[in-house]
């Protein structure tokens, strides 16, 4: 027994916690029904960690395929199985025979640069459907051979080694889904009170040198009420008219604004949870306060100040390169007008700009009409920065609490607390990897009691009376055609669901 062994046991037979050293733990080899003893001490090396990397690995490796190509996929390997008189699985010769057929069909349409000619016309929803389909066989048949079977389940290849994106990818994203909306709000502001209401109090037309006028008053119209800002220099006066559906139209045009407002509040919002942020300087901040204090043993309270500082100074660069912005064209626009009200100081630009970009809107200020131009995207801006500040705040007080639960854990040792929490029923006196695994992630708050619930839910009903799960070639898929043929409406229901993603995607 070595020294560290002796010292240890000793600790514990006098009652005392341990400290958990894994560079100084020797792994025993593997005894008992249990199984599951670290056989490596070495990073990556555990079970855990491989079914880990597995998992990621097969993520990252999978196929990019619109709903539409994954429908056509099914169909094709399913029409197959039904001519064998089986479900759910083909031979691996007829998807070879599938393979082939569709190699020829792309060979012939392949032309010049026919790599860049699809990947230019994928961005605007024009995919090559036998591509992509010739992607998924050869994909198919690495896959079988890899499991060394001669058959290809293809429901279940469709859901490990497919991705299923937007028809559109130029459009897919959160950013792009917002903007689109925020384009067709300005336009049917526009229509709506330049052609519709003729609204001259929003959209007016006595200045015949600048006939663009009205349009532009209607957007600017559009951006200040989308961002909250409201100056109050355009607006519905309903005193000046009895048309009550005029004010009813405006009432109804003030709610759609707002959810306008939100969607592009929500989008900036989820950019900063997501560590996305307009003006991300936290991991140069980060590497730089490391360098200033590099030490292991950081307490607490300091990692708790060093991450407030950085998060802190990283909302304030972003306010601040937003308000200069806002600034110097200001100052452009207040240098070449001639109104009087309107020769700002510097001073004067500065408090236009917070007021601005933190969506106040005082209105006590007489802009440059010509400014509205400048407008429009300021205060959109404005409703961005607004929407980072707030995700900067609620990602900040998510990553303290984080922390502190990660500290607390981590400070854990060996006790009798740490056996009843997050021993099985085996009650043997040791922890196996999984056990602390499930455990910890409990504790770290990273996975909850409900989801277990789910999860063990579907275990069982996976593993019926024998308790564990297993894979028998022979028995699974065969089953007659007159059952596989009420699955047909499967197929369109469970195109959509894939395992690996939780973001949303916009169509």
């Amino acid at each position: 027994m070595s020294d560290v062994e002796e010292t240890s046991n000793t600790k514990q037979a006098q009652g005392e916690a341990v400290a958990i050293d894994p560079l100084m733990v020797k792994a025993e080899p593997e005894e008992g029904p249990l199984g599951h003893k670290l056989t490596s001490i070495a990073r990556g090396a555990s079970e855990i960690e491989k079914i880990a990397e597995k998992i990621e690995t097969r993520r990252n490796s999978r196929i990019e395929v619109t709903a539409a190509i994954r429908v056509k996929f099914l169909k094709i390997c399913r029409e197959v199985a039904r001519s064998k008189g089986i479900r759910n699985k083909i031979d691996v010769e007829d998807l070879k025979r599938l393979r082939d057929d569709c190699k020829a069909r792309v060979e012939a349409n392949n032309g010049e640069n026919a790599s860049m000619k699809r990947n230019f016309f994928i961005l605007f929803g024009q995919w090559d459907e036998d591509f992509v389909l010739l992607q998924l066989y050869e994909k198919g048949i690495e896959n079988v051979s890899q499991v060394e079977s001669n058959w290809f389940h293809f429901r279940d290849f469709s859901f490990y080694y497919t991705k299923i994106v937007s028809k559109r990818k130029f459009f897919a994203t959160g950013t792009a889904y917002a903007f689109k909306w925020l384009f067709l709000f300005y336009l049917l502001t526009a229509v709506l009170f330049c052609w519709i209401m003729e609204e001259r109090t929003i959209c007016p037309n006595n200045d015949p040198d600048r006939p663009y006028l009205g349009w532009l008053s209607a957007i600017y119209f559009a951006s200040v009420t989308m961002s909250t800002v409201g100056y109050g220099d355009l607006s519905l006066d309903p005193d000046s008219t009895d048309d009550r559906w005029r004010v009813f139209i405006a009432t109804v045009y003030m709610i759609v604004s707002i959810w306008v407002g939100y969607t592009v509040f929500a989008v900036a919002a989820d950019a900063a949870l997501s560590g996305l942020s307009v003006c991300s300087v936290g991991d140069w901040l980060t590497e730089m306060y490391d360098k200033m204090v590099a030490r292991d043993d950081v307490s607490l309270d300091e990692q708790i100040r060093r991450i407030r500082i950085i998060r802190f100074t990283e909302l304030v660069v972003l306010g601040l390169f937003y308000n200069l912005i806002g600034i110097f064209v200001a100052r452009i626009f207040i240098r070449s007008s001639d109104g009087e009200e309107e020769d700002w100081t510097w001073m004067t630009t500065l408090y236009w700009a917070v007021q601005t970009t933190t969506t106040i809107g005082y209105g006590d200020l007489s802009m440059p009409v010509d400014m509205r131009w400048f407008q429009i995207f300021y205060t959109t801006l404005g409703t961005v920065l607004v929407g980072s500040v707030f995700g900067g705040i609620a990602s900040l007080s998510q990553e303290l609490q984080d922390l502190k639960r990660f500290y607390a854990w981590k400070r854990r040792e060996v006790s009798k607390r740490l056996l009843e929490d997050m021993q099985g029923e085996n009650d043997d006196g040791k922890i196996d990897q999984y056990e602390f695994l499930v455990g910890s992630l409990l504790v770290l708050n990273k996975l909850e009691r409900s989801d277990i619930d789910q999860i063990m839910d579907r275990f069982r009903e996976l593993a019926g009376t024998k308790g564990y799960i297993d894979f028998q070639e022979d028995t699974v898929g065969e089953i007659g055609l007159q059952e596989s043929q009420s699955d047909d409406h499967m197929e369109t229901e469970e195109v959509m669901l894939d395992i690996d993603d939780t973001k949303q995607i916009y169509m």
